[in-house]
This record gives C-alpha cells, sequence and structure tokens, in this order.
C-alpha cells in the first residue's frame, strides 16, 4: 500500500508546472486513487464536472472525500458538500492522472528488451526504450528515445517511430498494404516499396495494423493517438493530433487533416481527404472529401454542421 503526503503531491506539480491552488490539510496522506462513485476513504480521486458531481447519487455526494483534483467551477460547490480538501486547476483530468502515472504507475521505467524478443543488427534503437516479450523488429527500424513497445509486437522494413511514443501489445508495423495486379484473371500482389514514419508522442492501439507505403511513406503526425483494433493502409497521411479511435479503417492514400477526430466503427475511402479538425462519427463511411472544422455523420457520412468554437 503507497503512502504519499500531499506536500509531495504539491512539489510534483510545482516541479511539471502545473498551475494549481490546494486548499485544505498539509498533513493529509493518501493511500491510492477510487472513482468519485466508488470512493474509498484515503484515496485520491477527480470530478469531471459540478453538474457531474451534483447528479451524483445522495450517498456519494454526502460521503466524505478526503482529496478531489477538481476545476474553479466545481470548487464552488464544496462547500458543505463532504470534500475536505481539494486540488483546484484548470484540467482535473489530466492532472489526476499525471499524478496517477508519478506515484501509482507500475510500468517498467528503464531500458529492457523482453524474453524472445529479436532485434536485428541494423536496427537503431536509442536509450531510454522498452521492448516487450516476443516482438520481431527488422534491420531498417529506428525507434527513438523514450519509447515504449508491448508484447508481440512486430516492425518491419523503413520504419522511423518518434520520440516517447506507446506501441501496444499485438501491434504490425510495416507490412505490405492490399495491392494487386490482375493479369488473365489472376490476382498477383504488388510489393512495397515505401516505409512508415511515425512522428513524437503517438500512441498506437492493441492490435493496430500499419501499413508501409506502395513508394512513399505512411505517416503519422506528431500527438496523434490511434486506438485498438484500427487499420492504416499503405500511404495513408495523418497530421499533427490527431484521434483514431477503435476499430476505424482509414484505407490506402487517405489524407487526415491535424487535430481531426475519427470516431469509433468509421470508414475512410481511399484516396479522398479529411478537413483539419473535423469529426466523423461514430459508424460512419466517408466516401467524398470531408471540409475543415465540420461534424458529418451518416452512411455515407454527410455535413451536419460547423463545429462548435469550444471544440476548435
Amino acid at each position: 500500500m503507497k503512502d504519499i503526503a500531499i506536500e509531495e503531491i504539491l512539489d510534483f506539480l510545482s516541479r511539471k508546472k502545473i498551475s494549481n491552488t490546494y486548499y485544505g490539510d498539509m498533513n493529509i496522506r493518501v493511500s491510492g486513487f477510487s472513482p468519485i462513485v466508488e470512493y474509498q476513504r484515503g484515496t485520491l480521486t477527480w470530478i469531471k464536472s459540478k453538474e457531474k458531481y451534483v447528479s451524483l447519487d445522495s450517498w456519494v455526494v454526502w460521503n466524505e472525500i478526503d482529496l478531489a483534483v477538481m476545476d474553479n467551477n466545481t470548487k464552488q460547490i464544496e462547500d458543505g458538500t463532504g470534500i475536505r480538501n481539494s486540488i483546484v486547476c484548470q484540467n482535473p483530468k489530466n492532472v489526476f492522472f499525471a499524478i496517477l502515472e508519478e506515484f501509482f504507475s507500475e510500468e517498467e521505467k528503464r531500458d529492457c528488451i523482453g524474453k524472445h524478443s529479436v532485434i536485428e543488427a541494423g536496427a537503431q534503437i536509442e536509450e531510454n526504450v522498452y521492448i516487450g516479450a516476443n516482438c520481431y523488429i527488422g534491420n531498417e527500424v529506428r525507434i527513438c528515445e523514450g519509447t515504449r513497445i508491448g508484447n508481440n509486437v512486430v516492425i518491419e522494413g523503413k520504419v522511423n517511430i518518434g520520440r516517447n511514443c506507446r506501441i501496444k501489445s499485438g501491434v504490425i508495423i510495416g507490412g505490405d498494404g492490399y495491392g494487386y495486379s490482375k493479369e488473365k484473371g489472376v490476382y498477383y500482389p504488388t510489393h512495397h516499396f515505401g516505409g512508415v514514419r511515425i512522428g513524437d508522442n503517438v500512441d498506437i492501439g492493441s492490435n493496430t495494423c500499419i501499413d508501409k507505403g506502395s513508394m512513399s511513406d505512411t505517416v503519422i503526425g506528431c500527438g496523434s493517438k490511434i486506438d485498438n483494433l484500427c487499420h492504416i493502409a499503405h500511404n495513408v497521411r495523418i497530421g499533427n493530433g490527431v484521434m483514431v479511435v477503435a476499430g476505424a479503417v482509414i484505407a490506402g492514400s487517405a489524407e487526415i487533416g491535424n487535430n481531426a477526430y475519427i470516431a469509433p466503427g468509421v470508414i475512410v475511402r481511399n484516396q479522398i481527404s479529411v478537413g483539419q479538425g473535423s469529426l466523423i462519427g461514430m459508424g460512419g463511411v466517408l466516401t467524398e472529401d470531408a471540409g475543415e472544422n465540420y461534424v458529418y455523420m451518416g452512411v455515407p457520412a454527410k455535413s451536419i454542421r460547423k463545429m462548435k468554437e469550444e471544440n476548435l
């Protein structure tokens, strides 16, 4: 069981230059964390919003909460509700999980190559890279510092992975895409000669497949997050800060602009583009180019409205 003093948490936030204000007892300690709906005494929790908090069952609302991370609006409802101590900040979710990562994460943080992994001689592996068990890293692969590779991952061909990425278990990067030529009714596979370029701070979810380009590279920009069970086909170009959520399929040579959001189960047709800041809604099938900062829904997906200012 952990035993963390509030001074340690506040010192961490200060070192990370995370602006906050603490209200409460400077002598408290926390032993762990718990969600607000199943709160356990002596632990740290977070409150999403004032509306979410006041909608909870009364037994939760009035239960004593020893330490909560919340925003300024939620702080207004603290008095009389049993919240004994609070860290008030602009983005409570981010701050809460930063604290958990620092004090409660059990992940291995040093260089390591897991059992039965094969790293070919030509591979370039920088410092502070973690590679799990049963992985294959090919000759032409470069993995930059701070990146973490899960178990049963295959990375082959001309693949460059940036700094501080997370490649989760079961991912395959750099294989041939779906390409065939037809002669006399018979399909013959066409070899792909491009690679894959992945920027810094990119996450790739479990069992996702990213194909190399046919001649040019498949590209995923910095800060983009790809969820589990997604398919990124050959020659796709994904910009910076893009979210691609579970089960999405991005077909060959499609282009996704910066900060776009591709919801669960979306299919983006080959050779079309999604403008920056646009959202393709759950289960949508996009068959035509999507403009910038619009919401698209349906099969086939159509523009339904401009993105709201607060979402841009």
